[in-house]
């Protein structure tokens, strides 16, 4: 069974929330990179990017999140949610999906970071 982890993107501070607790008043809290606790914060706040944990890690064993950009061999993707494959999937820089991701993938990856700091394009 999948371990169940979000982290999230602050857009205004340019910064990853960590270890983000959600409450049943749909709020979540956590620790900011540097640290710094987070107060409760609406879920679905305008300058937050929620991002869930895949089950996976990489070659390296960091824990891969939605929004990651990953490198396989040469190539670089985004891990993304696919509504078709019901599943993450890995995106190019065309915005092209490919299948849904599985456990016999992890070791091929590496983080080289996330959409955010690092984006594709």
């Amino acid at each position: 069974m999948r371990e169940i982890k979000f982290r999230a993107w602050d857009k205004d501070y340019e910064t990853m929330l960590w270890s983000i607790n959600i409450n049943d008043h749909v709020q979540f809290s956590g620790t900011w990179d540097n640290g710094k606790k987070a107060l409760m914060v609406p879920f679905y706040h305008p300058h937050i990017r929620i991002m869930q944990y895949t089950g996976l890690k990489d070659k390296n064993g960091k824990e891969i999140y939605e929004g990651d950009v990953v490198k396989l061999d040469t190539h670089k993707w985004e891990i993304v949610w696919s509504e078709k494959d019901c599943g993450f999937a890995i995106k190019d820089n065309y915005g092209i999906t490919f299948g849904a991701l599985d456990k016999s993938e992890e070791p091929f990856f590496e983080i080289i970071g996330n959409v955010y700091e690092n984006p594709l394009k």
